[in-house]
C-alpha cells in the first residue's frame, strides 16, 4: 500500500515552536494536527547569545552555548521522531521551516558579540541548526520558505489562485478551532510548498 505524503510546517521561536502536520489526502492539503512544542530543556536560557553570555567569561560562555545547542538538537530530534512515529501511516520526505536568520551558527561567542545584528540573530539560529541537524539525522530534507512570500509561492507551486490559497489557509481555523493565527497559516503554507515539490 502506498502511503500518502505528509510534512511538517514549522513556526519556530526561541525555545519553542508550533508544528503544523499536513497531509495530502485525495489530492487535498489537510491539516492533521497542530502541536506547540518545547525545543529546549527546562532551566536553560532561550536567548543565551543576547543575554546570559554577555556577563560570562569566554570559557563559561562557550560552555553554556554548547549546552543550549546540544539540548536544542536533542529536544528537536525527539519531537520530530515522535511525530513521525505518531503519523506512521504517512510518508514524510521533507520538513518546512522559514529561512535561517544566519548562514550558520557563529564560530564563537566572541564572534557573535562582535556584531550587533549577528548577536540578535544568533539565538534564532540555535533552533534552525537544531532542525537542520535533526532532519538530516532522520533522513529527511529541510525545505526553507520565505515568510514574506510563502503564501504566493505555495499558491504557484500548488497551482492555486491566491484567493483559493487564502481560503485553504483559513480553513483549519474553522475546523480545529483557536488558536489559528498568522504564524500557523504561514507554517501551513510552507508545508503546502514542500508537499507541492514531492
Amino acid at each position: 500500500m502506498i502511503k500518502p505524503f505528509a510534512t511538517i510546517g514549522i513556526d519556530d521561536h526561541n525555545g519553542w515552536a508550533n508544528l503544523v502536520i499536513v497531509a495530502v489526502l485525495d489530492g487535498m492539503f489537510e491539516v492533521r494536527e497542530v502541536r506547540k512544542v518545547a525545543l529546549l530543556d527546562a532551566g536553560l536560557p532561550k536567548q543565551p547569545y543576547h543575554h546570559e553570555t554577555v556577563f560570562l567569561q569566554e570559557i563559561e560562555a562557550e560552555n553554556l552555548i554548547a549546552k543550549v545547542v546540544g539540548s536544542a538538537v536533542l529536544c528537536t530530534h525527539t519531537v520530530l521522531h515522535e511525530i513521525l512515529t505518531d503519523f506512521d501511516e504517512f510518508n514524510f520526505e521533507s520538513i518546512a521551516v522559514r529561512n535561517s536568520p544566519l548562514a550558520a551558527l557563529p564560530g564563537s561567542v566572541t564572534e557573535a558579540h562582535a556584531n550587533r545584528s549577528t548577536m540578535f540573530s544568533a539565538d534564532g539560529m540555535i533552533y534552525h541548526h537544531a532542525f537542520s541537524t535533526s532532519v538530516e539525522s532522520l533522513g529527511l530534507r529541510l525545505m526553507h520558505f520565505d515568510r514574506d512570500t510563502v503564501v504566493t509561492d505555495a499558491a504557484v507551486a500548488a497551482g492555486l489562485e491566491i484567493e483559493a490559497m487564502q481560503e485553504l489557509l483559513a480553513k483549519p481555523g474553522k475546523n480545529l478551532g483557536p488558536p489559528w493565527r498568522k504564524e500557523h497559516r504561514l507554517a501551513f503554507a510552507g508545508a503546502v510548498l514542500a508537499l507541492s515539490h514531492e
